[in-house]
C-alpha cells in the first residue's frame, strides 16, 4: 500500500474536477476563470503559498485569485487573493477556503464558478496531470527474536573451589557458559554440590543466557559484572579436595557436571 501526500504534487500539474463533472478552467482571455471539460486551461500548477497554504498557477501564467468583493473568484498575479488554504472534504474531495473564509465553489448552472460557504459545489476531485511518485508506507518494525538454544549447549566451564577469603570462603564461584548460538532460559535450573547437598542454587525466573555468555554463581559474593548471582551461604560450599558439581535444568533433568580431586 502507497499514500500521497500534499508536498508531492507541490510544482506539479493537476486538474480540480467539480461534482458537475467539468473542471476549474482558465480560459484565453486577459483574466478570468470558469469551467471546462477539455483543454490546456484545465491545468493549474499546485505550488506553495504561505503559512501552509497554496497557489494555483494557471497556464496564462496568473494565479486563482479571491478578490476583495462579497463573492467571486478571478485570476490576478499577485495578492493575498492568491492563497488558498487546501481542506479535506468528504470521499477523498478537497476543498480551497480563500482568504476571506468562503469556498471555492461551483453552482449549478451550464457553466462557471465563484466562491460560496457550503455545499456540496465546494467539493473538487484533485487529479494530477503529471507523474506523481508514491512513496511506499514503510513497514513497521517487527521485533525479532533471536534463536533458541538448546539445554545442552549450557556447561559448568569454571569452578574456583578455594577461594581467598578465610574460613568462610565467599569468594567461591561456579561459572556457567552458554556455548551455543541461540539464548537459553535457565529460570528454576539449579545447581548442586555432592558434599554441601543442603547448599542449592537456584536460578530466579527471566534468567537468560545469551550466546557466548558466561555467569558466575558465588557462595556469599555478589558481582553484576558476572551476573550478581550468590548462594548466599555463610559458610564455604565446595570442599577443598574434591566434589562433583551439578547443573539441572528446570525439568530436574542432569546437564552438566565438574568434578575435581585434588589430593
Amino acid at each position: 500500500m502507497s499514500t500521497l501526500t500534499l508536498a508531492q504534487y507541490v510544482g506539479k500539474k493537476i486538474r480540480l474536477k467539480s461534482w458537475k463533472g467539468d473542471y476549474l478552467h482558465r480560459p484565453d482571455q486577459p483574466q478570468g476563470v470558469t469551467t471546462w471539460h477539455t483543454g490546456i486551461g484545465n491545468e493549474w500548477t499546485l505550488e506553495a503559498g504561505e503559512d501552509g497554504k497554496v497557489q494555483l498557477k494557471s497556464w496564462k501564467g496568473d494565479c486563482l485569485h479571491r478578490p476583495d468583493q462579497p463573492q467571486g473568484v478571478t485570476t490576478w498575479h499577485t495578492g493575498i487573493g492568491n492563497q488558498w488554504t487546501l481542506e479535506a472534504g468528504e470521499d477523498g474531495k478537497v476543498q480551497l477556503k480563500s482568504w476571506k473564509g468562503d469556498y471555492l465553489h461551483r453552482p449549478d448552472q451550464p457553466q462557471g464558478v465563484t466562491t460560496w460557504h457550503t455545499g456540496i459545489g465546494n467539493q473538487w476531485t484533485l487529479e494530477a496531470v503529471d507523474a506523481i511518485i508514491e512513496e511506499p508506507t514503510p513497514e513497521p518494525d517487527v521485533p525479532t527474536e533471536p534463536p533458541v538454544g538448546a539445554d545442552t549447549d549450557v556447561a559448568i566451564t569454571h569452578l574456583n573451589y578455594k577461594g581467598e577469603v578465610k574460613q568462610k570462603q565467599s569468594d567461591e564461584f561456579i561459572e556457567l557458559t552458554n556455548r551455543g548460538a541461540g539464548v537459553v532460559d535457565v529460570s528454576g535450573w539449579k545447581i548442586t554440590s555432592a558434599h554441601s547437598k543442603r547448599q542449592v542454587f537456584i536460578f530466579p525466573a527471566g534468567t537468560r543466557l545469551s550466546a557466548g555468555q558466561s555467569v558466575r554463581v558465588y557462595t556469599n559474593e555478589v558481582h553484576p559484572e558476572t551476573g550478581g548471582f550468590s548462594f548466599g551461604s555463610a559458610m564455604a560450599i565446595w570442599n577443598d579436595h574434591d566434589d562433583v558439581a551439578t547443573l539441572f535444568n528446570a525439568a530436574g533433568e542432569s546437564v552438566s557436571t565438574f568434578a575435581y580431586n585434588n589430593p
